[in-house]
């Protein structure tokens, strides 16, 4: 049996905020984020459904890129999933 949560909450940028930018200019700055904080492309994936998914990224980047994502006046939205199996 499976137990699963989810819990999220957004944190807004704490200055300016970018407003109606299209998916492709989220996606090129969230593009350039991930290269600044030094991950490889082999750490990245994008899935079907454009989900960007890292393998191997230590905890201190994705905290920088959320961080630096926060400055540039982006909204980022955190989501703690749980998932526990009952054998």
């Amino acid at each position: 049996m499976r137990l699963a949560f989810s819990k999220s909450f957004v944190q807004e940028p704490c200055n300016h905020k970018l407003e109606n930018l299209s998916a492709t200019e989220r996606e090129q700055i969230v593009s350039r984020l991930v290269q600044s904080v030094g991950v490889s492309p082999q750490q990245a994936a994008t899935e079907q459904d454009g989900t960007l998914r890292f393998t191997g990224m230590p905890n201190g980047d994705l905290h920088m890129l959320t961080l630096e994502a926060e400055k540039m006046g982006l909204s980022v939205r955190y989501t703690k999933q749980t998932l526990i199996e009952i054998c």
